[in-house]
């Protein structure tokens, strides 16, 4: 059965984490009495831009998931079938120079199939390796070869007991005629470290590999196989691309007859822990499958595209500067969030930022305006439903109201006891009134009603009429922390001004208290704020940061810098990023990825979500439509 693999990054990885990806390959290898690993390289069009995307599949009888691997049965992309022969001519640089000081460049013929697509392929086979190689060098092959077929037989057991020692037989007869021959041995050095595994149960296996290369033009695939060839070479992997064969090795057939010869993909005999150089699911680039689009890879050029649900955890945060582009990023984000998943979103919204866009974020969603009539957000009638705690609500009367500790016992058997924060004011003695009188009066709106209902398209909730700041994080922390208990999975709630939150104890732990519930119920949490230091330096809004599966971090002073490493290591390059960075560009951290990135934004998304005069709109806009390798970095 095929299965479609997630990659992983693995240079970046710390040597405990290599280890324990290498420990899964080598047990699914184990576990498999054969295994075909397959990569390829597609081109897509979205959202405006044209990208190449690393694709990765395994057959095998055994499933990689079972072994720790991101999987998923799927079926490989479809293959355009060879259609008949051709040589393929171009230029390729001979390094030396002519007398005028000018590059030489000299033509060279590749035998190489025209595809029923029209486009052109070379196939190569893998005819010799080195005696080390590092780990994942595979991965170094992808996207300059089109496609990377690895096939693993293993060798059973008995076979392998039988084989080995009349092999090293055979080579220490040659080796005594030429007893100066370093290869003989190397490789009667090599067997008897293999026969030495074999005697302690390590599996043995057949490996064999075929690269192809694709292109639309002769110059194009001469150009892609002299750089295949150049970085083999400078691995010391010996590469041949057979002229007359060209066609079966297209097909991936490994033993054929051609012209009454009967011809074998050459086969290396290796043990498992050898094969750890060819651990396959890697990728130092981040393009999910069924992903948005974030942007491109502000050093490889590549787009950075993420599946929020590709993850464990759903929950995402978004921090910066003011002017860095926030909240450009994210309603670009949830725009094409929602073109690929068409979940409801509910998005707790400070500022009416998004509410005025609604139509185009999300269509069919709808507005409520919390300001000055009944929101329907009693914490005590919250409490009796039990999304949340009696702890919680009397935590967040007290910090509101400024209700002093020794009053403390009074409220809590007050909340207990009473069905609405009226009826416990009513309740309530003289001393404990008097620090709750505006539950009464100004804030009495809050509190009456009934709670909005009838949302399953989703809904912004809109609190720019809302001109008291600690008012404004009251209602925004109740609303969250109602929507949190009643979203099923795979809903989006976005928490916009997440700073406003930290001012309060309970207010912070009620957006801690989110997060914790959101990766319960598979809820993509999104939390955005600027100000890292107000929420860094609580500990409820460090769990929300540290416990974020996705961390995009946009331009920060100094100041706020600081803050951040305390919480979050970064290289000095990382902190020199995000110090020099302009806006639109941010560091994403996702799983073990640690990647620069400049956001990518169409110049209908411009026009539709940019809150910045025209005139003074960032550089880094794409044409409409535009290929991504026309966009200036």
């Amino acid at each position: 059965m095929w299965y479609h693999i997630i990659p992983e990054p693995f240079a970046a990885l710390g040597e405990r984490e290599r280890a324990k990806l290498l420990a899964r390959w080598m047990s699914l290898l184990n576990a498999s009495p054969w295994l075909l690993v397959s990569f390829f390289l597609l081109e897509e069009e979205a959202w405006g831009f044209r990208f190449y995307r690393f694709s990765l599949f395994a057959k095998s009888p055994v499933d990689p998931s079972s072994f720790g691997f991101q999987a998923e049965p799927a079926e490989p992309p479809p293959r355009p079938r060879p259609r008949g022969r051709t040589i393929a001519r171009g230029e390729v640089p001979v390094y030396s120079e002519d007398e005028e000081g000018k590059a030489k460049t000299r033509t060279v013929s590749m035998p190489a199939v025209i595809l029923e697509d029209g486009s052109l392929a070379r196939s190569y086979v893998v005819t010799g390796l080195p005696a080390f190689l590092p780990e994942a060098v595979v991965g170094e092959f992808y996207g300059i070869a089109s496609e990377v077929h690895l096939f693993f037989n293993r060798i059973e057991p008995r076979e392998a007991s039988k084989k080995l020692p009349g092999l090293i037989r055979r080579l220490e007869a040659l080796l005594a005629n030429d007893p100066s021959n370093a290869e003989l041995q190397r490789r009667i050095a090599k067997l008897r470290a293999l026969e030495q595994l074999q005697a302690e149960a390590a599996a043995l296996f057949r490996f064999s590999a075929i690269l192809v290369v694709r292109a639309r033009s002769e110059h194009e695939l001469v150009e892609k196989c002299y750089d295949l060839e150049s970085l083999a070479a400078s691995r010391r992997i010996e590469l041949y691309a057979p002229g007359s064969l060209q066609a079966p090795l297209y097909e991936l057939r490994r033993s054929f007859t051609l012209l009454s010869r009967h011809w074998l993909v050459p086969r290396f005999v290796t043990d498992t822990f050898s094969l750890a150089a060819f651990y396959p699911f890697v990728s130092e680039e981040l393009v999910h499958p069924d992903g948005v689009l974030l942007g491109r890879n502000v050093d490889t050029g590549t787009p950075v595209i993420v599946n929020p649900f590709a993850y464990d955890n759903y929950n995402w945060v978004i921090i910066g500067q003011s002017g860095k582009g926030k909240s450009m990023l994210t309603k670009v984000y949830l725009s094409r969030l929602r073109e690929r998943y068409p979940y409801p979103p509910y998005i707790v919204d400070p500022e009416g930022e998004y509410a005025r866009i609604v139509d185009r974020l999300a269509p069919g969603a709808a507005v409520v305006r919390l300001h000055g009539k009944g929101a329907g957000l009693d914490p005590v009638r919250l409490a009796q439903s039990e999304l949340i705690t009696t702890k919680q609500a009397v935590a967040i009367l007290r910090d509101v109201y400024g209700i002093p500790r020794e009053l403390e016992g009074e409220l809590t058997r007050l909340v207990r006891s009473s069905t609405s924060i009226f009826e416990v004011y009513d309740k309530a003695s003289q001393k404990l009134k008097n620090y709750m009188e505006n539950v009464v009066g100004a804030d009495a709106w809050i509190y009456e009603g009934e709670p909005p209902r009838g949302l399953r398209h989703g809904a912004v909730f809109d609190l720019s009429g809302i001109q008291d700041k600690d008012t404004k994080a009251l209602v925004a922390s109740l609303v969250s922390s109602l929507l949190s208990a009643l979203l099923g999975r795979r809903s989006i709630l976005v928490v916009d001004e997440g700073w406003l939150f930290m001012q309060y104890e309970s207010l912070a732990s009620l957006m801690a208290d989110i997060a914790r519930r959101g990766r319960k119920r598979g809820i993509h949490f999104v939390f955005i704020s600027q100000k890292p230091g107000d929420v860094l330096e609580n500990p409820h809004g460090k769990t929300v940061v540290t416990q974020a599966q996705v961390q995009i971090l946009l331009g920060l002073d100094a100041a706020a810098l600081d803050e951040l490493v305390k919480v979050i290591p970064l290289s000095e390059n990382e902190q020199s990023f995000l110090l020099d960075a302009p806006r639109g560009y941010a560091l994403l951290r996702a799983g073990g990825y640690r990647l620069r990135v400049e956001v990518m934004i169409s110049k209908d998304e411009l026009e539709a979500f940019s809150t910045t005069p025209f005139s003074e709109k960032p550089a880094h806009t794409a044409p409409e439509p535009a290929g991504l390798e026309e966009v200036e970095v």
